[in-house]
């Protein structure tokens, strides 16, 4: 997808994830183009562009491995809410807003994975349940002394704004996997404008369960557990794998996991890439009515796997969980680029971290 009590559950705990399958003949494409303006990726694999050291700036945050100067810098002086999901499958936060932040547990329970801050930072959806089935959808504010409000029975939740201000829950049913969603649906869920109170019923929005959510305006979903997909609500059109192409042109039908939807008006779907070796963003070119990969997130030097990437409230940041050889799971946040390069990035936790899902929210 810290404090004393975080360190203390990373050592002692761990959580039950669905494993992403590896393809016995992996996409291991090592190639690289120009860009001939069809929205294909530029090269620039010229290493490690660089993960910015803490040293030089303030103490770190107790329990993480950042300070808030450096945090402020990365971000230019923005500040945001962290959350992700620690070894014993709960949420914890990091609030910057202010300027002497710590880490909190959010959610106490165990088991629980995708958690997504709303557009204007002050409310969490996220799910709860066992990896493989069925989840509750539940919806809180981010006071931890409040409580969770049940969305729905599905996987995996996002927010929507609407033109006219109206917040929504998107979400999918789970499906089995190898079914690209074809077994189950997406649903709208709205809520009572700035709470956490449900507003009416779901609504089915699509007749495919698509695992990515939407984009900011709702007019593409994405689907990325096992083969990528996307759905133009706008125009009630699929896009299935075939439709996905690699930088070299190569039919992009390996197989990925965890991504989401860019949170902005755009069409570009962020997958992390069996067995783990990428991330990939591709983007919806509409003069070859496809999707063309536009961004290529190598390993950096000394990790092992890219885990568990989520878009930023911005699309010019994301999150996600680097594992070195030591099989720790550390969380950076990292600057989005187009190309094939190895991103900048921060890392947020220190080196007793066990990481998996998370979000990062940042102020406009």
């Amino acid at each position: 997808m810290r404090s004393t009590t975080w360190t203390t559950l990373a050592l002692g705990l761990t959580l039950a994830l669905p494993a992403c399958v590896s393809d016995a003949g992996g996409d291991k494409d090592a190639g690289s183009s120009s860009s001939d303006g069809g929205g294909q990726v530029d090269a620039n694999t010229g290493g490690d562009a660089f993960v910015e050291s803490d040293a030089g700036y303030g103490p770190a945050i107790s329990g993480l491995g950042v300070s808030l100067d450096h945090l402020l810098d990365f971000f230019g002086d923005r500040r945001g809410v962290l959350v992700w999901v620690n070894a014993g499958g709960q949420i914890e936060m990091l609030d910057f807003r202010g300027d002497d932040p710590s880490v909190v547990t959010l959610v106490s329970s165990p088991d629980s994975v995708n958690p997504i801050i709303s557009p204007d930072g002050t409310r969490l959806v996220y799910s709860q349940g066992m990896p493989n089935g069925p989840k509750q959808v539940l919806v809180r504010t981010l006071d931890p002394q409040d409580p969770s409000q049940l969305v729905g029975i599905g996987d995996i939740g996002y927010w929507h704004v609407d033109s006219g201000g109206d917040e929504h829950i998107v979400y999918c049913d789970w499906s089995v996997k190898t079914e690209n969603g074809a077994d189950g649906e997406s649903h709208s869920q709205k809520l009572v404008t700035g709470s956490t109170d449900l507003d009416g019923s779901a609504v089915v929005i699509h007749d495919r369960a698509m695992d990515a959510g939407p984009n900011a305006d709702l007019t593409w979903l994405g689907q990325v557990y096992n083969n990528l997909w996307a759905y133009d609500l706008a125009n009630s059109v699929d896009y299935p794998t075939s439709s996905f192409f690699l930088q070299d042109g190569a039919a992009a039908d390996h197989q990925t996991c965890n991504g989401s939807m860019a949170p902005d008006g755009s069409a570009r779907l962020m997958a992390l890439v069996i067995p783990h070796d990428w991330i990939r963003v591709y983007s919806y070119d509409s003069t070859g009515d496809r999707f063309n990969e536009t961004s290529r997130y190598n390993l950096p030097d000394g990790m092992v796997e890219w885990e568990f990437p989520e878009w930023s409230s911005d699309p010019d940041f994301f999150s996600a969980v680097l594992m070195a050889s030591d099989y720790r799971k550390r969380l950076f946040v990292v600057k989005a680029a187009a190309g094939e390069l190895v991103p900048e990035r921060v890392e947020i936790t220190d080196d007793t971290a066990n990481v998996t899902y998370s979000h990062l929210w940042l102020a406009p």
